[in-house]
């Protein structure tokens, strides 16, 4: 029984310890920013961003934690880093800032040294390396030169139909419309000829009925701002506008006898100078023919 009792109490002892062990190396990447065989990386103002399982961002650990990450180039060449910590907003996560700018298409490689330790004092089990690389900015370049031409061909298509729109407007407004090569429209459509010549009159009628509308409308309202201007302006100059002339009779009032008196003053002078006229053009006749008679008078003499 005894020594059953010592075999029962070093395997619970063994157990035990190895419960200790397996929780001493418990600090793990969770992920890292970019991924392992990222292609797509920028070159400038790198951040490599590591998320771990436990707190590694507070003080008291990044003293220690200082020299465990190295990033080197496919060429060997180490690119200089500094880690940043915000422990309060991201306990468990480590930033390394690029201190320099990357070449373009090239690869690296992220090395984290197992003696990175968490805030609890765990570390990692081993050595962690993950690779990136960075994007190809001839690739990039190409590639945004294509898009641009690409661009502008559309935008220019799109002015075209744009414009040609507005002078289909512009012709309607006026009342015309396209002309149409009725055989080539036939032959697209799969109409007859006939089919094709009566869509087109029956397109011409409408359009001319809409422009006949919009010029009867406008001549209208230009029609109505003419009138608006014109009695605006008589108003500006005291003139009451009136819609017909009525004599001053027909609102109960007699002319006063100064007007009258004066009116039929001119009257009278048109009138003697209208009998001097008669006079003189009869003297005038008179001597002309007095002057023919003599003419013709000295003629037969001859």
């Amino acid at each position: 029984m005894k020594r059953a009792g010592v075999i029962a109490s070093l395997t619970i002892l063994i157990v035990i310890l190895s419960s200790v062990f397996s929780f001493a190396g418990s600090l793990e990447l969770v992920s890292s920013y970019p991924e392992e065989g990222s292609k797509y990386s920028v070159v400038q103002n790198v951040m490599v961003k590591l998320e771990f399982n436990e707190e590694v961002a507070a003080e008291s650990v990044q003293d220690a934690n200082a020299n465990c990450f190295t990033i080197v180039s496919e060429t060997g060449e180490k690119i200089a880093s500094h880690a940043l910590y915000d422990p309060e907003k991201r306990p468990n996560e480590i930033w390394l800032l690029v201190d320099t700018v990357l070449a373009s298409d090239t690869g690296y490689k992220v090395s984290i040294s197992d003696s990175l330790q968490s805030t609890s004092g765990n570390t990692l089990s081993g050595d962690i390396d993950f690779s990136f690389k960075t994007r190809n900015l001839k690739t990039d370049s190409r590639i945004n030169t294509i898009l641009m031409f690409a661009m502008i061909a559309v935008m220019i298509v799109m002015t075209m139909m744009d414009t040609k729109r507005q002078m289909k407007k512009e012709m309607e407004k006026r009342g015309k419309v396209d002309t149409v090569d009725v055989y080539k429209e036939a032959k697209r459509t799969g109409k007859s000829v006939e089919e094709i010549v009566a869509k087109t009159e029956k397109k011409k009628e409408n359009v001319q009925k809409k422009y006949e509308a919009s010029k009867a409308k406008y001549e209208a309202a230009k029609e109505k701002a003419e009138a608006a201007e014109k009695a605006k302006k008589k108003a500006s100059l005291g003139v009451k506008v009136v819609k017909e002339r009525r004599p001053i009779s027909a609102i109960g009032m007699s002319m006063p006898a100064a007007i009258k008196k004066e009116r039929d003053a001119k009257e009278q002078a048109r009138i003697k100078a209208e009998e001097a006229r008669k006079a003189k053009e009869a003297e005038w006749k008179a001597a002309a023919n007095k002057k023919k008679g003599s003419h013709q008078q000295q003629k037969k003499k001859k």
